[in-house]
């Protein structure tokens, strides 16, 4: 339970009660907002977020409760720097054996 907040971990411990899904610890409905809190406080986004909560945890619709948390953060919604904007651009066009070279046409090693 790694993934948990300190808070919301002690919670569940000392309920002592834990419910299982599998192999995924079920979040009661009063804890849910404490975990989205603690899973979003360095604004990881959906994708990120969904990935950790479906390894580990689960609890009825999930992927709407995370959604809903996290689609009203402006953080989140930010636009990227045009530079990170440009170096991801160049890295999707780079395919292997396509190296860059220099002014005088020789390979850049």
């Amino acid at each position: 339970m790694e993934f948990l907040s300190t808070d919301v971990h002690q919670e569940i411990l000392g309920s002592q009660i834990l419910l299982f899904c599998g192999i995924r610890t079920v979040i009661p409905s009063a804890l849910r907002k404490k975990f989205l809190e603690g899973q979003h406080l360095k604004h990881r986004g959906t994708f990120k977020i969904k990935t950790i909560a479906h390894c580990n945890f689960w609890w009825p619709n999930i992927d709407f409760g995370i959604l809903n948390y996290v689609n009203p953060c402006t953080i989140y919604h930010r636009p990227m720097h045009p530079l990170l904007l440009l170096n991801l651009s160049l890295l999707l066009m780079w395919t292997p054996g396509n190296e860059p070279t220099s002014t005088t046409g020789r390979k850049i090693r």
